[in-house]
């Protein structure tokens, strides 16, 4: 099992039209959990789960903008030497954004969440043992989704990057 935990930057984007695109971002918090079995000495074979989250993202249109961003995946970590982990996950996502609303020639939404799409997560981290089966250390994880989401009547992709700098706890 592995757990990351720390700050993390968000960034949402989405053409709706040829010379415009809408997007928020900025600095938050994020999670992973991922739980899994070892194959090898070497390889584990994993279920994941990924929360980011900025309630501070600068947005063109929407005052007091959040973005969200969930991933559910399977994937594989592999430690190298001196315990130091690869780990990459496929898998669903789904991200939002949510603002105080604002009339500009329409009604924005409040809360505008995409549709279940398609991500990829990707990770490399060390860990020290703290006892036989816990290690601790830091981690950095990217990553990436996009998901269908129609905008005033435009359905285009959201694209959504997310960064995160964590402190990793793994245990088994």
């Amino acid at each position: 099992m592995r757990l990351l935990v720390g700050p993390a930057y968000l960034d949402a984007s989405q053409d709706v039209d040829a010379a415009e695109e809408l997007g928020a971002s900025g600095f938050g918090y994020a999670a992973q959990l991922a739980i899994g079995v070892m194959v090898s000495d070497a390889l584990a074979l994993n279920t994941e789960l990924s929360f980011a989250r900025s309630d501070a993202a600068e947005h063109e249109v929407l005052g007091e903008t959040s973005v969200t961003a969930l991933f559910v995946g399977l994937g594989a970590t592999y430690w190298l030497p001196a315990q130091v982990f690869v780990a990459g996950s496929l898998g669903a996502t789904r991200s939002s954004i949510e603002g105080a609303p604002i009339r500009v020639q329409i009604e924005v939404p409040q809360s505008d969440a995409s549709e279940v799409g398609f991500g990829a997560q990707l990770m490399l981290g060390k860990t020290f043992d703290v006892t036989a089966g816990l290690g601790l250390g830091a981690a950095l994880s990217l990553g990436w989704a996009t998901a269908s989401n129609p905008v005033s009547g435009v359905d285009t992709n959201r694209q959504v990057f997310t960064a995160l700098l964590a402190l990793a706890a793994t245990i088994g």
